[in-house]
């Protein structure tokens, strides 16, 4: 599209409307579960170092179910919203017709394997709370493992 719309002044008309519509938001939604899974988000530490194993576990499986609701809510409406928009044949004008519910797959799928993979992290570390094992899927400090 690159070439064609700077080396020819004649760009890919349904290029942007595909990138702004479907594969941006697939981008994000489908890799925000792979990115929490790798430790790749962004996670406050500040006061951990205060409190013990057993503590950080406890609020980390808090957390970890408070946000797989809000996940799931999230699923589960953009679920609604896409059935509904099947069922209403709903699309967005551009150079074509864009079947809207394309992007609302992507943010309900996305939104699910993020909920199930909250879900599974928090059982994890309910069972670290129990044991007061540390995060295993968290490296604080470095020099404190053991090589």
């Amino acid at each position: 599209d690159t070439l064609l719309r700077y080396g020819f002044h004649s760009p890919l008309l349904w290029s942007i409307d595909v990138v702004s519509r479907y594969l941006m938001v697939a981008t994000f939604y489908l890799a925000i579960s792979y990115a929490f899974h790798k430790g790749d988000h962004i996670r406050l530490l500040a006061f951990r170092p205060l409190f013990g194993a057993r503590l950080k576990a406890v609020a980390d499986a808090l957390i970890y179910v408070a946000a797989a609701v809000i996940f799931a809510v999230i699923a589960w409406r953009f679920a609604a919203v896409g059935i509904e928009q099947i069922e209403t044949n709903e699309a967005a004008i551009g150079a074509y017709l864009y079947p809207t519910w394309i992007s609302s797959a992507f943010v309900a799928l996305g939104s699910l394997m993020m909920t199930i993979r909250l879900v599974i992290r928090a059982l994890v570390r309910m069972v670290d709370a129990v044991e007061g094992k540390e995060d295993l899927a968290l490296v604080e400090n470095v020099e404190d493992l053991a090589i």
